[in-house]
């Protein structure tokens, strides 16, 4: 259980062990699930595996479609009209954003450390309030950034602020 929520929640190291273990064993036994993913492609790929369970994505790319009309106003009636067995969900639900309608029984997450901050990471996944278990797969960095330096932010940061030819190299403070 978290310290604040009573949540139970089980966290893998191995995306696959999730996907193949929990997650399927929750669809096959017809259980509601949520699937909060960190990449929008992971969204579309889950949506696609499990087309044939009724799986739903909403993303950065779809979320003006007629289907989501309403979604992000009133949830909870889009949820009660729509029904949907398998909602999958990307970054695009932010802080502010609440289910809290007995929608689902699990909640999943695949989580990779170089698409979203663990804060991010931390809010996409309480965005449905009630308390079920969730399964969680969280990725170490790749080392993506890790040429990232503050030396190397400042320097980009200067070169492009004389590129802008105008002012904006005045405002450039290497001590904040």
């Amino acid at each position: 259980n978290t310290a604040k929520k009573n949540y139970d929640c089980t966290v893998f190291d191995d995306p696959l062990a999730l996907q193949n273990g929990e997650l399927d064993k929750a669809i096959k036994g017809g259980d509601r699930v949520i699937i909060c993913c960190s990449r929008k492609s992971e969204a579309k790929f889950l949506a696609w595996l499990y087309r044939d369970y009724g799986a739903i994505a909403i993303h950065r790319d779809n979320a003006n479609e007629p289907l989501f009309k309403g979604f992000f106003e009133n949830p909870i009636q889009w949820l009660a009209t729509k029904q949907p067995k398998i909602l999958i969900v990307s970054p695009i639900l932010r802080s502010g954003f609440s289910i809290t309608s007995d929608s689902f029984d699990k909640e999943f997450c695949f989580f990779h450390a170089d698409s979203i901050s663990a804060s991010t990471a931390l809010q996409l996944s309480e965005r449905y309030r009630l308390p079920v278990p969730r399964y969680i797969y969280a990725a170490q960095s790749s080392g993506k950034y890790r040429h990232v330096t503050p030396e190397s932010l400042l320097k980009t940061r200067k070169k492009r602020a004389i590129a802008t030819d105008n002012d904006e190299i005045e405002f450039v403070d290497e001590y904040d």
